[in-house]
């Protein structure tokens, strides 16, 4: 019997949710920076919205070595 979801699948659906899922982080730390910025005039970077960054591109660089191996 096949299996419908192999290794390959499942580590791609994972890395994806994760990847969703820190982009929703991002958005919603970035609304809050705002929202701090506005209320007390702070205007300090936000280095979580660098690290979201870095990491997002490892995952994009995930799923394209997931999608090209064979």
């Amino acid at each position: 019997m096949a299996h419908l979801i192999g290794p390959r699948e499942f580590g791609l659906a994972m890395v994806s949710i994760g990847m969703i899922s820190l982009l929703i982080a991002a958005l919603d730390n970035k609304r809050n920076i705002s929202r701090l910025q506005a209320y007390a005039g702070v205007t300090n970077k936000s280095k979580a919205t660098l690290l979201a960054v870095l990491i997002g591109f490892l995952c994009i660089l995930a799923i394209g070595v997931m999608l090209l191996r064979s």
